[in-house]
């Protein structure tokens, strides 16, 4: 057989599921977007349209991606957890395809997960470095499977299956995530992912009022915010919903904002003020108040984080500028307009936090269990507590929620720790970003129920393993 023969036989079988693949994803994507059935579907092309169409181009693009992989196996093997990385970070942002648990995050800690074990099995000699972090995560675990005691077996289950992979995941990253150079590769990877869904967020919204079309995998009910200047839609990307898709581009935005102010090159500074840019516009379109205020929060403390030798000075300024957005009337403005963009939300997030606060105080040593609050929700979707510490506090018991709020605080003293130790500057603005992200974060779920959120521990896990890499050094 000829050369050119041989490499038409290779690439005929990947290039000819990649081009089948796309056209069928196409197809059921574009008739669930459209949300009606195909003009000339025969009936037994019915199963494809059951399924949220994301599932389905889950499992196509996981075929694909499987038929690359076994003919670069070598070269993947070598660079495993780096690629793993990227695909969990991608895939975090990727909540409204699937279908329930099975959607790319999971598929995507299932996948680092079984590197990780199968690393593991094929050279036992390898340490596992547990730390403090480790136990913390442990201990959290155990009160999730306390919050069960007493409670009916099919009412908690549900949220044990969904908390337990993202525990799992923090502790294996902050195992793996065991050099700087493999820390800096997953913050850039998290500054990435933020970029190109922050992008798809503003194209979205510019579809909608430029081109008067509607693509959003969000519910109806979840796509626009009712505001006095209307009905506005809300910037999703590839979420269910808008307080889904803000947080972490949040984060993003403080890391960017920390890192552009930090020793870096012209072209470097450059990228990350488009970052900036981008994840703020995409936050301000998603029209979540939360994420708005844990943003300017975020913004007003950073000079604390990146030159805390100046505090005076930045307290000085900052009050100065307090004082005098007051006096001259702009931010009481800035307040009314927040407030006024859903004031019902804002008394049924009240609601839930009294309720949430009376249930732990109720329930103090485990609980009313875990992801089963909606029996004491106030509201009629059964919502939960909007507030991650107390939603902690009200499914678990007061000892899981002093372990979560520690959780945040030991990885903030440890970076910050970190930050003084080293004398590398650009060592020490990485650290400043993750930090500044860590406080962003810190803000945001203080409005939000991301007490479980698998975004929430991966980035717990990359504070431990930035600030660990200096602390104890690398493995």
């Amino acid at each position: 057989m000829t050369r050119a023969l041989r490499l038409a036989r290779d690439l005929a079988a990947p290039w000819g599921a990649l081009a089948a693949g796309a056209l069928l994803g196409a197809a059921v994507a574009m008739d669930g977007i459209a949300g009606r059935r195909w003009a000339h579907a025969p009936a037994w092309l019915d199963a494809l349209h059951m399924p949220t169409y994301g599932a389905v181009l889950s499992f196509l693009a996981a075929g694909l991606g499987l038929t690359w992989a076994v003919r670069h196996r070598e070269a993947l093997w070598r660079r495993r957890y780096e690629l793993g990385v990227g695909i969990l970070l991608f895939s975090s942002h990727l909540m409204g395809i699937g279908a329930g648990a099975l959607n790319p995050v999971s598929f995507a800690i299932a996948l680092y997960c079984a590197v990780w074990l199968l690393d593991r099995l094929h050279d036992p000699n390898v340490a596992f470095r547990a730390s403090g972090f480790t136990a913390f995560v442990a201990f959290f675990f155990v009160c999730t499977l306390l919050s069960m005691v007493g409670r009916p077996l099919l009412e908690v289950i549900p949220g044990l299956l969904a908390t337990t992979p993202k525990l799992m995941i923090a502790i294996v990253l902050v195992d793996t995530l065991d050099s700087r150079a493999r820390v800096r590769h997953a913050t850039s990877m998290m500054l990435w992912a933020a970029a190109v869904f922050a992008t798809i967020g503003i194209v979205q919204v510019a579809l909608f009022y430029f081109a008067n079309v509607q693509w959003s995998l969000a519910a109806i009910n979840y796509r626009f915010a009712y505001t006095p200047y209307g009905m506005l839609l809300r910037a999703t990307g590839f979420a269910h919903y808008a307080h889904q898709f803000a947080p972490p581009l949040d984060v993003a935005a403080l890391m960017g904002l920390a890192l552009a102010v930090s020793p870096a090159g012209h072209g470097r500074r450059l990228r990350l003020a488009g970052l900036v840019a981008l994840t703020v516009t995409a936050v301000f379109a998603s029209l979540v108040r939360g994420s708005w205020s844990a943003l300017a929060f975020g913004a007003l403390m950073m000079p604390f984080i990146v030159r805390p030798e100046r505090a005076l000075v930045w307290i000085g300024l900052e009050g100065g500028l307090l004082v005098a957005s007051f006096a001259s009337g702009v931010l009481p403005a800035l307040l009314r307009g927040v407030k006024s963009l859903s004031e019902v939300s804002i008394v049924e997030r009240w609601s839930l936090f009294r309720a949430g606060v009376d249930a732990m105080f109720s329930h103090p040593v485990n609980g009313v269990g875990i992801m089963n609050f909606a029996r004491y929700s106030p509201t009629i979707e059964r919502l939960p507590v909007h507030n991650a510490v107390i939603q902690v506090g009200s499914e678990l018991g007061l000892i899981a929620l002093v372990l979560y709020a520690a959780l945040f605080l030991r990885t903030g003293a440890r970076l910050a720790q970190a930050m003084r130790a080293t004398a590398d500057r650009v060592v020490r603005s990485e650290l400043a970003g993750i930090l500044a992200g860590l406080v962003g974060l810190g803000l945001v779920i203080q409005g939000e129920p991301m007490a479980y959120s698998q975004f929430v521990w991966i980035y717990l896990a990359l504070g431990e393993a930035a600030a660990r890499t200096v602390l104890d050094g690398p493995a």
